[in-house]
């Protein structure tokens, strides 16, 4: 990753940005001050100052160009607002001591020992992601690309989700499993949040070609692809307006509602490039597992890539950032 430009550089050393997210190591100062912080779980893991777990404040200042970006992506009626659940879906399993540990080779973490069981499967979208998670070293473990076979995966890197100052972000300019550099388990709705009825942070998207060379925190690098003047960056902030009634909205389902209501107090981070799939947004879902079971059809969520019909996108917006790396 480039330096950032001067002022992004200084934005990230007090550690406070126009959103008033604290960057990593203002938790540090957090705890030096006697303040408290949160750290993260399995189930909503990263710092509870982090991004991912920090509502917007109420008086966010808007991105500049968040009009025209909503009319030329977000609300664009040639592209779509789904939730990725099966294919796409990303898989969670949590390893016990018992669990056989298999030396993995990749880029990334290369040659960890990752807690892995036989019957352990990726999703079945062509990226082949999987997380596993490990309650006794708190870490979780993001595959792409795993293959039994060759006890191999294209991108591995291993996470500490319970740090007071963690934020899912990778370091060393290394990309990881998203092209933003961001945790692929940050910011994915959890069977966990479907079965509480309400989701607690932030969410993660996808965007069919993002700006290339471009990105902004919490991403640390970009796999954008696209030369327009104006779009979406991996590491942009969308949000529902919070001053929509929601009630009014008819014809929400549960997951629509569970959703809205997520992107009015959280909002949703761009994480990776979606390619040729005609998608404004699509959300990251956990895929089911035997051990999770099923709770989507009973939540409107029927099928796979399931669109989000009644959201209005026309009331997304864009909230500012002030940390934006030119590449």
């Amino acid at each position: 990753m480039r330096l950032a430009l001067l002022a992004g550089a200084l934005v990230v050393a007090v550690g406070v940005s126009a959103l008033g997210i604290r960057h990593a190591h203002e938790s540090d100062v957090a705890a030096a001050s006697g303040r408290t912080v949160v750290a993260g779980t399995a189930a909503r893991p990263f710092a509870g100052d982090s991004a991912w777990n920090t509502p917007i404040p109420a008086d966010a200042r808007l991105d500049p160009q968040s009009s025209a970006i909503r009319r030329a992506v977000l609300a664009n009626p040639s592209l779509v607002m789904n939730v990725e659940t099966y294919s796409f879906g990303i898989p969670f399993y949590t390893a016990t001591p018992s669990t056989p540990r298999v030396r993995l080779h990749g880029r990334a973490d290369h040659g960890q020992r990752v807690p892995i069981d036989p019957a352990w499967r990726p999703n079945t979208g062509g990226d082949h992601k999987m997380n596993v998670i490990d309650p006794v070293s708190k870490r979780i473990y993001e595959l792409q690309g795993y293959d039994a076979a060759t006890r191999s995966a294209y991108w591995m890197v291993v996470r500490n989700y319970a740090k007071s100052h963690g934020d899912g972000r990778s370091s060393g300019g290394r990309r990881g499993p998203t092209g933003a550099g961001i945790s692929q388990a940050a910011g994915t709705i959890r069977i966990a949040d479907i079965r509480r009825g309400r989701i607690d942070h932030a969410l993660a998207f996808v965007t069919s070609a993002p700006l290339k060379g471009r990105y902004r925190y919490p991403a640390t690098s970009t796999d954008g692809t696209s030369r327009k003047r104006l779009g979406v960056e991996e590491g942009m902030r969308v949000q529902l307006d919070p001053k929509l009634d929601l009630d009014s909205l008819q014809g929400l389902s549960k997951a629509e509602r569970m959703i809205a209501r997520a992107l009015q107090r959280y909002g949703a981070f761009c994480v990776d490039n979606g390619g040729g799939n005609n998608q404004a947004l699509g959300f990251y879902a956990e895929q089911p597992t035997p051990a999770t079971g099923d709770p989507y059809a009973a939540v409107g969520l029927r099928g796979d890539w399931v669109q989000l019909p009644n959201i209005p996108r026309s009331a997304l917006r864009v909230v500012a950032e002030s940390v934006t790396v030119p590449r």
